[in-house]
């Protein structure tokens, strides 16, 4: 049992009067602590009280000690006013209203959202629900990040309020992920755009992007300075799949064994011929010799390839 001189000096209860301290078999901490008995303001009338009604008992969680979970029994008097026999909680800076979490509890929680982990992970470590983590994340609110001159938006595939994608807006040159937009269409986009100034959204010049006619048209509107830059990867993915379109094409005209063939070479048609080595060539060139048009598709492949290889 701790006095009640001492224990008002103890750091972690700054302001506290400790009645007792104690270690539990599981691990965790129990402490029972209360407010000095002081004089309140009346809430309904403005006069001054120090008449105590009654005390009740509040149990909170708080920020974990030595690694262990920190369970407090807060006694809470009820002060009643003498002039308008109004009744009201004393208050406290540990907890606010209505929470049964102690203000460092939830900082030691926003602090783990800045690690790489799951939400699970969190919850367990922590000693609460996973639903409420997640409830805590949803109300952390983040600054609008400077729009850089150059950034790129593309979509991913997630699963953020029940949609299927979402999309990412990132620096290309600091490699930086500026924002996560909870959906793709125009809307999102104009939503989060819009919370710029006309003059800040002015003075980008270049937005990379895939080819879809959604982005080009929301950027064209929001920016209109800006140069829209194709992304490398989607342009190359469209000349693959115009490579495989003739491929797929010309293996239909073959009989089985020889289509089977041409199916499993698939991955050297489409290698670039300067990677390849001396028998994936000798593959490549027997694959070519079957089929002109095929040959034709492949010197196209390769001399686009060779257009992200020039330095002007």
């Amino acid at each position: 049992m701790l006095t009640s001189n001492y224990s008002r000096n103890i750091p972690f209860f700054k302001g506290f009067i400790v009645k007792n301290f104690v270690k539990n078999p599981s691990g965790s901490y129990e402490a029972h602590i209360e407010m000095p008995r002081e004089e309140h303001i009346c809430q309904h009338c403005g006069h001054s009280t120090s008449y105590v009604k009654d005390y009740r008992i509040q149990v909170i969680k708080d920020a974990q000690i030595f690694g262990e979970d920190l369970i407090i029994h807060l006694r809470k008097r009820r002060y009643i006013c003498k002039h308008c026999q109004h009744s009201f909680t004393e208050t406290n800076h540990l907890v606010h209203k209505y929470q049964h979490f102690t203000s460092r509890f939830y900082t030691q929680a926003y602090k783990e959202f800045q690690n790489l982990q799951s939400f699970k992970t969190i919850a367990c470590r922590l000693g609460v629900s996973v639903t409420s983590i997640i409830r805590w994340f949803d109300k952390v609110s983040y600054g609008a990040p400077q729009l850089p001159e150059c950034f790129s938006i593309d979509e991913f595939r997630g699963n953020a309020n029940n949609e299927k994608f979402q999309c990412n807006v990132s620096d290309p040159v600091k490699h930086k992920v500026l924002d996560i937009l909870p959906k793709r269409d125009t809307e999102s986009l104009c939503q989060h755009f819009l919370q710029y100034p006309i003059q800040e959204r002015s003075k980008v010049k270049n937005v990379v992007m895939d080819l879809s006619t959604t982005f080009r048209s929301a950027i064209n509107t929001l920016f209109p300075n800006a140069k829209i830059i194709a992304d490398k990867f989607h342009v190359i993915r469209l000349v693959t799949w115009s490579m495989e379109a003739v491929w797929k094409r010309i293996q239909k005209e073959f009989y089985t064994e020889r289509r089977k063939w041409f199916k499993r070479s698939k991955k050297i048609l489409l290698t670039l011929e300067a990677k390849l080595d001396i028998e994936d060539k000798l593959v490549l060139n027997r694959m070519l010799a079957a089929s002109y048009e095929l040959e034709q598709a492949h010197i196209l492949k390769e001399r686009f390839y060779s257009i992200f290889k020039a330095k002007t």
